[in-house]
């Protein structure tokens, strides 16, 4: 089933599919969806302490620009303009408020570093300034990554999460808050998991992550459907 909301501005947003993995929100098929897990978190003993993250909608990787939804568009040229903050940070303000309302309990929000600095901004940054201000939540830049960190769409699916190891570190210790990630986009959960095991390392209570846009292949995307299809 899918779900979706009016923006503001009138644009009609699709929300993540309802059967997704309660650890990385990856979609997963609809009979799957009392299990809630994906194959990829189900031996995961770490799960409930470490990666619990939250997406607003599928974000569909590599797609031409012609079959793009709005939202996706948006996701994409947010790299680019920082204007969409506002429009990208208000579908965030809605899943939070009407899907996930425990997360306006956290203590702290957090955005995810980029080692991309191109674009003279880091789009999580953003987000978490909007977040912050909506809900009422101190938002603090307190994790750091390396500049010579490779960036992430650039790796080898092999690679990414052994080279993210050691590669983020905390501007202070936590006492004990809870914790909410926010960044635009998620494909690996790398940086996500790895900024987790920082802020736990160094104090953090429960931590948890929000994203805009939950990466997933379309071919995968495709298969899913096809496969809920039989079980409806």
């Amino acid at each position: 089933m899918t779900l979706s909301f009016t923006r503001s501005d009138g644009v009609k947003v699709d929300l993540i599919r309802e059967s997704h993995c309660k650890v990385c929100s990856k979609p997963i098929p609809l009979n799957y969806k009392d299990y809630g897990y994906c194959m990829d978190c189900k031996d995961q003993k770490d799960r409930e302490q470490e990666l619990i993250m939250y997406g607003v909608t599928e974000y569909i990787l590599k797609d031409p620009v012609e079959r793009l939804s709005a939202i996706n568009r948006e996701i994409r040229e947010f790299k680019h303009d920082r204007t969409l903050s506002g429009k990208l940070g208000e579908c965030m303000v809605h899943v939070i408020t009407h899907r996930y309302p425990h997360l306006r309990d956290v203590d702290l929000i957090v955005p995810v570093p980029s080692s991309n600095s191109t674009c003279g901004y880091n789009p999580a940054t953003l987000l978490a300034e909007y977040v912050s201000l909506a809900i009422g939540v101190p938002c603090e830049n307190i994790l750091v990554k390396d500049p010579g960190s490779p960036l992430q769409p650039e790796q080898p699916a092999d690679r990414k999460c052994v080279d993210m190891v050691g590669k983020i570190r905390p501007k202070r210790l936590i006492d004990g808050e809870s914790v909410l990630r926010i960044d635009d986009t998620v494909i690996s959960g790398c940086t996500m998991r790895e900024c987790a095991r920082v802020l736990k390392e160094n104090g953090a209570g429960r931590v948890y992550g929000l994203v805009v846009g939950r990466g997933i292949d379309r071919k995968r995307l495709e298969y899913l459907e096809r496969e809920d299809a039989h079980h409806v």
